[in-house]
């Protein structure tokens, strides 16, 4: 059951949040059929990150106390139960075998390319109408259940993760090359829902990968080889593509806006600056332990009121910066905490010569600088299931 419910909250990340809801039961109750409640514990409070996550977790819980808008903070606690609920999960040993860890891989990789080809196909079907909608900085629908940003750095992801288990494992012919042509085809979907922050993790992430594991491999040539045909790709997709090409000139006139201080409304990049100078002003009004993660956004309204912001009142909103969203609701002390699991991972990468897991690191770092992350069902689930799930080597038996 162990296994079927971490597939099923995979199912339920890309396409359906109460199936993701759902599933979190099916997780959390196999360890307890299987260990008693002492070794469920035991094994829990050995691991360090999920010591680590537990810590956040009760950090964000300790809210309570000062946090003035208790409706907000009530559901930012639900929001954030995959923190308690996931490492109390994962003590399941199973979940670590080699074949078990594959299996999950591939029906996450699977799952992200059925919702991308069926959101390409309707792409193609609609061609001119949602051509429209692009030009006006409408993102390109999804056949899925999950905000399209979201899903770019997903699909970022199961590109790298497909990739990475192509060149290190052995298998029939049939598999790689059914490996192969999924690879391709979401390196297509993620240039054409053309989400800029998926797209800008998943180069990053590419192109330092391919640094360290290169340069460790002393293939010199054939890294800046690689790192060339990379980056000629990148650049002829934004020109060539005309989804990307408008964004890249959406991109131009947004930060010209910005620039030139005219109005800056639904641009995201110029948006996001201003939530940026607003969340850092909530993070100086309590920066030791912050204002909760539930007034963040009722503080920031208010500064945005207080200056009179150009930007209108349906453009008011977060931080869009997980590192800002931690200082305001959690002051230094949450991020000292966070920036320590982070930097926990990165430490166990590193030691288990991961690049599976630095991948999925790297992306991550990346899209926190953009998005809030973590506070979106989908976003601290994906998050919490997978540093638990990489960060433990598997076995083979």
């Amino acid at each position: 059951m162990g296994l079927a419910g971490l597939i099923l909250f995979q199912f339920g990340l890309i396409f359906s949040p109460f199936i993701l809801s759902f599933s979190l039961v099916f997780l959390l109750v196999q360890p307890f059929l299987v260990y008693s409640i002492r070794e469920v514990f035991s094994r829990l409070f050995s691991n360090k990150i999920s010591n680590l996550l537990l810590v956040y977790f009760l950090l964000c819980l300790l809210g309570i106390f000062y946090t003035q808008d208790l409706n907000s903070f009530w559901k930012d606690l639900q929001l954030k139960l995959p923190l308690l609920i996931l490492p109390m999960a994962f003590v399941y040993s199973k979940y670590y075998l080699k074949r078990s860890r594959h299996l999950v891989l591939y029906a996450f990789i699977l799952f992200i390319f059925i919702a991308g080809l069926l959101s390409f196909i309707h792409y193609l079907i609609n061609y001119e109408e949602i051509n429209q909608q692009i030009f006006k900085a409408k993102p390109v629908p999804l056949i899925a259940n999950i905000n399209h940003i979201y899903y770019s750095f997903l699909l970022a992801f199961a590109i790298l993760s497909g990739i990475i288990l192509h060149l290190a494992r052995p298998g029939n012919k049939a598999l790689k090359v059914g490996n192969i042509i999924v690879i391709i085809l979401n390196i297509v979907f993620i240039h054409t829902i053309a989400a800029r922050t998926g797209l800008f993790a998943f180069y990053i992430s590419l192109v330092i990968l391919l640094i360290i594991y290169g340069f460790k491999a002393n293939q010199i040539i054939l890294t800046i080889a690689a790192m060339i045909i990379v980056l000629f790709v990148g650049f002829a997709s934004v020109k060539y593509i005309p989804v990307l090409n408008n964004r890249y000139q959406k991109t131009l006139e947004d930060l010209h806006a910005y620039r030139d201080g005219g109005d800056i409304n639904f641009y995201s990049i110029s948006e996001r600056i201003e939530y940026w100078d607003k969340s850092f002003k909530v993070f100086l009004s309590s920066p030791v332990i912050g204002v909760g993660f539930g007034d963040v956004k009722h503080e920031m309204r208010e500064i945005f009121e207080k200056e009179n912001s150009i930007l209108e009142l349906e453009n008011r909103k977060g931080p869009h910066n997980q590192y800002l969203e931690i200082l305001a609701g959690l002051g230094i002390i949450g991020l000292l905490v966070f920036m320590m699991i982070l930097f926990q991972a990165l430490k166990i990468a590193s030691k288990q010569e991961s690049p599976l897991f630095l991948a999925f690191l790297l992306i991550s770092i990346v899209t926190f600088f953009v998005e809030s992350t973590l506070e979106r069902q989908a976003g601290i689930s994906f998050f919490t299931c997978m540093i638990l799930f990489l960060s433990r080597p598997h076995a083979e038996t």
